[in-house]
């Protein structure tokens, strides 16, 4: 695949202007160690040499978001082989500028990029059913808000990786495509990302 930059130019609060591209090879390294592995749980970060080889095979899409040079936040994707469906398979702002509205602005824009090329954007989030504690429950129920007020809505798809357990939220822009289909989908996209070996042992996808 080639890979090309985008740069979609927004003016924020005060005239600064905000850029989204896609991130070369220095720029993936340093929002891997500087952000990603400290905005996931260790269980839900995949080795930098596993993204890189996605990267160089065309199967993965890493996406930066800045403030001029600043990094604001940060998207990674992946897409299904016949490349109708693109799965958001991180998406995180930067902690200094959390709860000031960027992440929605960011999500927007993402939505806005792909609706065009791709039929449907799925993303995991969190199953609150198994929080940890009241506050571990509000927070995955608040993130879930969070992806429904740009359009996203849940399906009845169910992914358990490792120990993690995930619902499958979707938002259709050209499709309609069943949910067993989906999951057939999803089931080939963790395969490729995964590996088939890892993939067998330790995920499971089902509709509940």
């Amino acid at each position: 695949m080639i890979y090309y930059t985008l740069i979609l130019a927004m003016q924020l609060l005060g005239g600064q202007t905000m850029q989204m591209k896609t991130l070369n090879e220095r720029e993936r390294k340093l929002f891997y160690h500087n952000y990603l592995t400290q905005d996931f749980h260790k269980s839900e970060v995949k080795s930098y040499k596993l993204l890189e080889q996605l990267v160089s095979e065309g199967k993965y899409l890493c996406l930066g978001f800045f403030e001029e040079e600043t990094p604001m936040g940060y998207a990674y994707l992946t897409k299904s082989k016949d490349e109708k469906i693109i799965m958001l398979d991180y998406f995180a702002v930067v902690s200094s500028y959390r709860s000031h509205g960027f992440g929605t602005r960011f999500l927007k824009e993402l939505i806005n990029k792909y609706k065009q090329k791709f039929n449907i954007l799925i993303a995991e989030v969190e199953n609150p059913r198994y929080g940890t504690n009241q506050n571990d429950i509000l927070k995955r129920n608040r993130r879930i808000d969070f992806y429904r007020n740009v359009g996203f809505i849940t399906t009845d798809i169910q992914s358990k990786i490792l120990t993690d357990e995930y619902l499958i939220i979707k938002i259709d822009f050209n499709s309609n495509i069943s949910e067993v289909d989906l999951m057939k989908q999803l089931n080939q996209m963790y395969q490729t990302i995964f590996g088939e070996e890892f993939y067998k042992e330790h995920i499971s996808v089902r509709i509940n």
